[in-house]
């Protein structure tokens, strides 16, 4: 990622006014996710911020002063943003960053992110075409079926805070069994 590159979006998310100070609870107030019919609490960890569009980009390249790589993979790079609430990513963010979490409270252990997308479980009675009614029924795109089990299907949605909202209306409004957003999940502790 170049490092004017890292400037625009640096900007874009100062430009957000919608930012939590604090970094802990989404703008609507989403501070969890179902895991089957288990609410589960997150937290958004401050300062840091999941990118899933720059990591094809080779070695990394030149960051922006105050932002430094802390994790990831070949999938996502986290970065460590500049001691700003504003700098952190939200649901109102328009860059290609997106917000990382911690299950529970605190801002420590295993960091999470949203590269986008909702994985969910229909009652095992539904066709095919019942799943297609219901997803264009809501507005989402195509459903895919998954490989690991009967009537799973990911629906894509957008990064971030939209996969998160989508998990949990979808799972709320009663119609599935489950759904859960397509959680990257840090392979071991920070």
């Amino acid at each position: 990622m170049t490092t004017s590159r890292f400037s625009q979006i640096l900007r874009s998310l100062c430009a957000s006014l919608a930012v939590l100070a604090t970094g802990t609870a989404m703008a609507d107030g989403a501070s969890y996710y179902y895991d089957g019919a288990r609410k589960v609490t997150i937290s958004q960890v401050p300062y840091l911020a999941a990118d899933f569009a720059g990591t094809a980009s080779g070695p990394q390249a030149s960051l922006a002063p105050g932002v430094s790589r802390v994790a990831g993979d070949s999938v996502v790079r986290i970065y460590r943003m500049p001691a700003s609430p504003l700098n952190t990513p939200d649901a109102g963010a328009t860059s290609s960053l997106t917000p990382v979490f911690v299950r529970g409270q605190a801002a420590s252990g295993r960091l999470m992110a949203l590269p986008g997308g909702v994985l969910v479980k229909f009652k095992p009675d539904w066709t095919r075409e019942q799943v297609d009614a219901w997803v264009a029924a809501r507005g989402f795109a195509k459903a895919r079926a998954m490989d690991f089990g009967k009537n799973w299907f990911r629906i894509d949605t957008l990064p971030g805070a939209a996969s998160l909202q989508a998990a949990n209306v979808i799972f709320e409004s009663g119609d599935v069994l489950a759904a859960s957003p397509n959680w990257w999940m840090q392979t071991s502790a920070k």
